[in-house]
């Protein structure tokens, strides 16, 4: 018998389990095998390459080339997408950039999601900002990938200041970096404090 470290099992291997795995409809299954194939599996030999060539830090923190497949299939689960009978292949795109960027140093974050777009043949419909290129989100009103913009942001603040005040859960799933979030105004960490303080801290 022979053992196999992690590292030593090809990528398609694991990303040939993980598909076993999902729920894909019958009719989306040979068009999400292929992108897994064209997109995300190229995208992560052209990283493992990077890792290999490159003299600088790759990983902001630190872990390995299958780690990081791993936590990018997460990205990729199909119960992430906005119709699980119907995958659109932007809103695949972008889950996949956010997946294998993540943990990236800004310099390959902004390589990769660059990459991810040319082997997808996507564009990103309001322009694209080189010096942002992972900072996108899909528009399922308008079938587009867009960058983040101010009154996009602006729509989100406005949302997380009112649930602040409320019960509800915070749905934070398309806020891209937490750089956003913490330009909010100071008052925000405050109140979540006090509100986590009075949740759990108040005596009868």
């Amino acid at each position: 018998m022979i053992h196999l470290s992690q590292e030593d099992i090809p990528f398609h291997v694991i990303v040939h389990s993980w598909l076993s795995k999902q729920p894909i409809a019958p009719a989306m299954q040979t068009q999400v095998q292929g992108w897994m194939h064209d997109i995300f599996l190229k995208a992560v030999h052209l990283l493992h390459q990077q890792m290999i060539n490159s003299n600088e830090p790759i990983f902001v923190i630190r872990t390995t080339i299958i780690g990081l497949l791993r936590s990018s299939l997460c990205h990729l689960d199909m119960d992430n997408f906005s119709d699980m009978n119907k995958i659109n292949k932007k809103e695949f795109v972008v889950q996949c950039i956010r997946g294998l960027t993540c943990n990236l140093t800004y310099k390959f974050k902004q390589q990769l999601a660059l990459e991810i777009l040319k082997l997808s043949e996507e564009t990103v419909s309001n322009g694209l900002n080189r010096d942002n290129i992972g900072c996108i989100y899909f528009d399922p009103q308008h079938n587009a990938i867009r960058h983040y913009d101010n009154v996009a942001l602006s729509k989100q603040h406005q949302d997380i200041l009112s649930k602040l005040y409320t019960d509800q859960v915070l749905d934070v799933d398309n806020i891209p970096m937490i750089m956003y979030v913490m330009k909010l105004n100071i008052k925000i960490k405050i109140h979540i404090c006090i509100r986590h303080i009075k949740k759990n801290y108040t005596y009868n």
